[in-house]
């Protein structure tokens, strides 16, 4: 009796069957058994700051895949930048754009992370950054310099990732990300050869319609789906508005998969590594 009542995306068959839209990654829960943050165990000698290369999580390996699928879309229109959303909040929409930027740099892309979400920004949270100045800085305060206002993650050693946080919400975040400022910004890093890839997170497209002005002038959206979170009309209506409004969808990102079978079976493929190489490559 539950199916008809609850109307939440249970698993990866379920998304793909109620969405004919391409599934680019399906991103397991992040396993983690430290409970200090990195920063304190850096200053207390515990560990060293981590490199995001290539080893055995599979969570890690989610957004690598992530990465090589995206740029096998390719672009008509040209862009190097694109918009992760969601239809609601909480679905891990900034966790899936900071660790696709974090791959994308590990694999040697140059990457630029923008929080777009001046409502409620978790960039900076996420990559432990100062927030003090940020896109609505440099937007509403004309003396300020972009170069100033990016920052590189310490955590990270990765030369080629850099970040743009949201800075301080202001009153009207709408008005800023619609503005001429903002258009010139977008136009200026497109063609900006120091970068390679730009992401922009954004405020959930049901609530807030930021997604829709950056999607228009990007590659497209990618929508995060998170299982047991997800309500399937909600999405079917979020990705609806983007539709209607012009915007490219790239593809969706299942975030919080229990069971990654249905889509990759990684552990099977890395125990075949391993026995066939007598080693472990991991």
């Amino acid at each position: 009796m539950r199916d008809p009542l609850d109307s939440k995306l249970q698993d990866l068959g379920e998304l793909k069957e109620s969405f004919p839209i391409p599934l680019l990654a399906a991103v397991p829960e992040e396993k983690s058994k430290d409970k200090l943050f990195p920063v304190l165990k850096i200053v207390l000698g515990i560990a060293k700051k981590r490199y995001y290369g290539y080893g055995g999580s599979e969570f890690e390996e989610a957004f690598r895949s992530l990465n090589v699928n995206i740029g096998l879309l390719g672009s008509e229109s040209g862009s190097k930048s694109l918009v992760i959303n969601s239809s609601v909040p909480r679905e891990g929409k900034s966790t899936v754009a900071v660790n696709l930027a974090k791959a994308a740099a590990a694999m040697g892309k140059r990457v630029l992370l923008v929080d777009a979400d001046m409502r409620l920004p978790q960039v900076h949270e996420l990559l432990e950054l100062t927030n003090n100045a940020g896109l609505s800085g440099f937007l509403s305060d004309h003396s300020l310099k972009l170069e100033e206002l990016i920052q590189k993650p310490d955590e990270y050693e990765l030369d080629t990732l850099s970040v743009l946080t949201a800075g301080e919400s202001p009153p009207e975040p709408l008005r800023l990300l619609s503005s001429q400022g903002m258009e010139r910004l977008r136009d200026s890093l497109n063609k900006d050869d120091n970068y390679d890839l730009i992401i922009y997170d954004t405020p959930p497209v049901l609530l807030f319609a930021e997604a829709k002005i950056l999607g228009l002038s990007t590659r497209g959206v990618i929508m995060v789906a998170s299982m047991h979170k997800t309500d399937r009309y909600g999405l079917r209506e979020a990705i609806n508005e983007l539709t209607m409004s012009r915007v490219s969808i790239l593809g969706l990102v299942a975030n919080r998969v229990s069971d990654t079978s249905l889509y990759y079976n990684y552990k099977d493929y890395r125990k075949y590594y391993n026995s066939q190489n007598g080693r472990s490559l991991w």
